[in-house]
């Protein structure tokens, strides 16, 4: 063998070695009786990258992003039951954050959107990109920006929505968990292509007709809004709505419901209002403990990603995992990729007690 031969064969061995330690890196573990992800292109078994091999894998936790969309329009200066006493709903607001926050800032990154953008004198404007990217611990830069806010302008949540998802689109890799957490009163509007004279203003609570006649933006725009959630939904980035409903006006609750039920993440405690309901400030820490604590230990990354054509079998510490899309107990992907996958009711419970191990058992020939 020729001394270049011997080189040559010397820097495909390195390469080899470089790739399987890559592999060894992934974080989950392969059942030694299944094939290797990363096995050398020669073994005549080894499969293709596009086609399914069956295999055992343990999932690790996920990445999270998590954008708080936050509504700062003129309505938050009421209270929580829409009269003009302190607290201000604005003020609750910021406690709860305050409360909870800091519990997860090691394990959430977190960022920050208003709606209605800050620094403008327009009503309805949306800043393009968040007022704080995700980052972790990121507790006290939300707060410093709650403290230097005060609510003003209308309610642009299709525009807000529209602008959260943009970004965390763009934040789309794999294992990574993202999410849109909406805190609103509801009733959004900014859309001055409706019909004032016919659809639900939200002027006045929802009694000044005329003002939607002579001003269509002050219209109820849920029809797009909902739309808007339900799209990055189906793109593998839901949407937890927080609604403080104390005004209590039915159109406005079912607003909240419809867009909880679009965003794909319900309160799972009440079918009758789907939205984490908010009347009292302890409701509103309690809601940002649940969801905080939900996407922080209950969100596991899957790698490689389970194939599309595959069955796939859960297990939480042993024990069978039903899947759940109604996402009640038991388990679903979060995302279309199939590269990260979220537990709800009692398995989530079980696997925020403790350390968890969850295994997943891909079959080739079906799918799940």
């Amino acid at each position: 063998m020729s001394r270049r031969d011997r080189a040559a064969l010397a820097v495909i061995g390195a390469f080899a070695a470089a790739l399987s330690a890559c592999g060894a890196k992934t974080g989950l573990l392969l059942d030694a009786s299944v094939q290797r992800a990363d096995a050398p292109a020669d073994r005549p078994d080894a499969p293709a990258p596009d086609v399914c091999a069956s295999r055992v894998v343990l999932a690790s936790p996920s990445s999270v992003e998590l954008l708080l969309l936050a509504d700062r329009s003129t309505s938050m200066e009421r209270d929580l039951l829409g009269g003009s006493n302190v607290p201000r709903r604005w003020d609750v607001l910021r406690d709860a954050l305050a409360t909870t926050l800091p519990r997860y800032q090691d394990r959430i990154s977190m960022g920050l959107q208003f709606f209605p953008g800050v620094g403008t004198s327009e009503v309805c404007a949306v800043a393009a990109a968040p007022d704080l990217n995700p980052a972790l611990s990121q507790a006290l830069p939300v707060l410093l920006r709650f403290g230097r806010t005060e609510p003003n302008g209308r309610t642009p949540t299709w525009l807000g929505v529209q602008s959260a998802g943009r970004y965390l689109r763009g934040r789309a890799a794999p294992r990574r968990f993202r999410a849109i957490l909406l805190a609103t009163d509801g009733a959004p509007n900014c859309n001055g292509a409706l019909d004032g004279a016919r659809c639900t203003c939200t002027a006045l609570g929802g009694t000044g007709q005329q003002q939607c006649e002579d001003d269509p933006s002050l219209c109820l725009d849920d029809g797009r809004t909902v739309a808007e959630v339900a799209r990055l939904t189906a793109e593998g980035i839901p949407t937890f709505v927080v609604g403080i409903d104390g005004d209590n006006q039915p159109e406005l609750i079912t607003a909240l419901s419809q867009l909880a039920v679009a965003g794909g993440r319900p309160n799972p405690a009440t079918a009758a209002r789907p939205y984490y309901s908010i009347r009292r400030p302890e409701d509103l820490t309690s809601a940002f403990d649940q969801i905080q604590r939900q996407v922080s230990r209950c969100v596991f990354g899957v790698s490689p990603a389970a194939p599309a054509q595959a069955t796939v079998t859960v297990t939480l510490d042993g024990r069978g995992l039903a899947r759940d899309e109604r996402h009640a107990d038991g388990w679903d992907w979060a995302d279309p990729a199939r590269t990260t996958l979220t537990l709800f009711g009692a398995a989530c419970d079980q696997a925020s007690a403790s350390p968890a191990v969850v295994r997943l058992s891909i079959a080739c020939g079906g799918g799940s």
